[in-house]
C-alpha cells in the first residue's frame, strides 16, 4: 500500500463518480457505530507503508469506506476546495466538523507545500505578538463536537505527518467560536480566517457563520465552502449567503444631447449589478477541474431575499441553545455565492458544495 505521488497532489481514484448504490449496510446508521475504531486498526496495521504520505492514508480511507459508509468530503469536491486553498495561498483555516480528519488531512497537507517556513500551531505563542510576526502563523484549527472522533482524527493526522499543522478543538461549534479568541490566543483580534469548511451539524450552519461574522473571523477575503447543500440540503443556509449576495451601485456621467442648442449636461445614471456567482464567479474552480478530467459544473444562483437597500430580509433569529446567545451576525456583510454541483464519494448520490466569497460591507460596495 505506497504511494508514488507527491503529497500536494489529489488522487484521481475517487474522481470516477460511483454506481449509485445505498450504502453497505443500509441507512440506519452512518456513524458511531464503532466503524471509525475499526477504520483506525485498519490503517494501523499498514502503519509502516503509510507514516507520513498523506495521499496514502486518503486512498486508504477510501478503500475502507468502500465496505463501511464514511462521512468524508471524498476527493471530487475536497478537489474543489483544495484548488482554492492554493489559488488563494491559504495561511490559516477553520474546519467545522472533523470526523475522522479525512478533509483535514486532505486541505491542511497543501499550507505545508505553500509555507514551508510558516509558524505552526505547537509553536504560537500564548497571547498575540507585538511585531509583524503573527502574519507567519500558518495552521488548520478544527472544531469537533465529539471526544471519540478528535481522538480518531488525531491519529490518522498524526499518520499522515500533519500532527503539527493542524489543531482539533472539541466541545459544540457554537460555543467554541464564542470564545475562539481564549482559544487561540495568539491570534489577534481582526484575524481573519482564509477559508471556513463547513460540514459539521447541517442545522448549524447559519448560526455558525453568523458568530463567525460577529467574532470579525469572516470578513472580506474570507471563502466559506459548505459540503452537503444538496444532500441532505441546508436551504436556510443557501437562502443567507445568497440573500447576501452584494448590490453594487456605480454612477456613470452621460452626455444629455436631446435638445439641439442645449449646453451638454452630465448626468449620473444610477446601475445596479448583482454579483451572482455564475460563470465568471466559478471560471477559477471549474476550468481547472476540468483541466483534470472532473465534471465539476458551477450553477448560477439568483439572488434572493434583499430589499432595495440591499438589507437581507426575513432573517429567523440564531440562539445559541446552551447558552442563550442570541446570535445575529453582521447584516450588511455581503458574499459572492456559487453552486458547485458533485456527488456523494462512496454512493454517487447527488451533492454539492456552496463556495461564497466574502466581498466586505454593503456600503464598500
Amino acid at each position: 500500500m505506497t504511494s508514488t505521488m507527491t503529497t500536494t497532489c489529489t488522487s484521481t481514484a475517487m474522481l470516477d463518480r460511483p454506481t449509485l448504490h445505498t450504502p453497505v449496510g443500509g441507512y440506519s446508521s452512518f456513524s458511531g457505530d464503532g466503524r471509525e475504531e475499526r477504520l483506525v486498526s485498519a490503517l494501523l496495521a499498514h502503519k509502516d507503508e503509510l507514516q507520513g504520505k498523506p495521499q496514502a492514508v486518503l486512498e486508504a480511507i477510501d478503500r475502507f469506506a468502500e465496505g463501511e459508509y464514511l462521512m468524508n468530503v471524498g476527493a471530487h469536491k475536497g478537489q474543489v476546495v483544495e484548488e482554492i486553498i492554493k489559488e488563494k495561498g491559504a495561511k490559516l483555516i477553520l474546519e467545522l466538523g472533523t470526523y475522522v480528519g479525512y478533509s483535514a488531512i486532505k486541505f491542511a497537507r497543501h499550507l505545508l507545500s505553500l509555507h514551508p517556513n510558516g509558524v505552526l500551531p505547537p509553536s504560537w505563542p500564548s497571547s498575540p505578538p507585538l511585531s509583524s510576526d503573527a502574519r507567519q502563523f500558518v495552521g488548520y484549527i478544527c472544531l469537533e463536537k465529539s471526544a471519540s472522533y478528535a481522538h480518531v482524527a488525531n491519529t490518522l493526522l498524526g499518520l499522515a505527518g500533519l500532527g503539527d499543522i493542524t489543531k482539533i478543538l472539541i466541545g459544540p461549534s457554537t460555543r467554541s467560536i464564542l470564545k475562539l479568541h481564549a482559544l487561540l490566543p495568539a491570534l489577534a483580534p481582526g484575524t481573519q480566517f482564509d477559508l471556513v469548511f463547513l460540514d459539521h451539524h447541517k442545522p448549524h450552519y447559519t448560526m455558525d457563520l453568523k458568530a463567525l461574522e460577529e467574532g470579525g473571523w469572516v470578513g472580506k477575503g474570507t471563502t466559506v465552502v459548505a459540503d452537503n447543500v444538496i444532500k441532505p440540503g441546508n436551504p436556510r443556509y443557501l437562502a443567507y449567503v445568497r440573500g447576501k449576495t452584494p448590490v453594487r451601485i456605480d454612477k456613470e456621467e452621460e452626455e444629455d444631447g436631446e435638445e439641439e442648442g442645449e449646453e451638454e449636461a452630465e448626468a449620473a445614471q444610477t446601475k445596479v449589478h448583482v454579483g451572482q456567482g455564475g460563470e465568471e464567479a466559478g471560471e477559477g474552480v471549474g476550468e481547472k477541474a476540468d483541466e483534470q478530467a472532473t465534471e465539476l459544473v458551477v450553477q448560477d444562483v439568483e439572488l434572493v431575499g434583499q430589499d432595495d437597500t440591499g438589507d437581507v430580509l426575513e432573517e429567523l433569529e440564531e440562539v445559541d441553545e446552551e447558552t442563550g446567545t442570541v446570535i445575529a451576525g453582521v447584516k450588511r456583510l455581503r458574499y459572492e455565492s456559487m453552486l458547485v454541483m458533485s456527488w456523494d464519494p462512496y454512493t454517487g448520490e447527488d451533492d454539492g458544495v456552496e463556495v461564497s466569497t466574502c466581498v466586505g460591507l454593503q456600503e464598500e460596495m
